[in-house]
């Protein structure tokens, strides 16, 4: 026997590619190209996940840059605030002298923080009561 006359020698793949062999007329090429579909599907999910960590990297770096902006923005913001307080020592220095301005300034700047610290608080019950069910734990009445 000749190697060209046993099935597994045989041109084309051997009986599967044959009318009427095991896999039936025709099934070997459609195998062949669910295979080449499935290297295509995966040569395209690596293309995609290439293209979202290249993205993903360009997202952070914007992200790292815009924080620092934010950050000198937050920096330029409070001396601002500062040289204002400043001002307002020496704006009512001149009216009610140097020891009352700043006890006036001061006193002011502590309502302002109190007022905030109030409105916080009530949020945080606000939100806590939606989240949580109940309010903070209250001190039980001792009757």
């Amino acid at each position: 026997m000749h190697a060209d006359e046993q099935d597994d020698f045989a041109p084309h793949g051997g009986p599967n590619r044959e009318p009427g062999g095991e896999l039936g007329p025709g099934l070997g090429g459609l195998i062949d190209e669910a295979k080449r579909l499935a290297a295509d599907g995966r040569t395209f999910a690596e293309a995609e996940l290439a293209f979202q960590l290249t993205r993903a990297k360009v997202l952070a770096v914007a992200a790292g840059w815009m924080a620092a902006f934010g950050l000198g923005a937050l920096i330029f913001v409070h001396f601002a605030l500062i040289a204002l307080v400043v001002g307002l020592v020496f704006a009512l220095a001149t009216v009610v002298g140097a020891w009352w301005a700043m006890l006036i300034v001061t006193g002011a700047l502590a309502a302002l923080a109190l007022a905030s610290l109030l409105l916080l608080r009530a949020r945080w019950r606000r939100v806590s009561t939606l989240v949580f069910g109940t309010g903070p734990a209250k001190p039980k009445d001792r009757a």
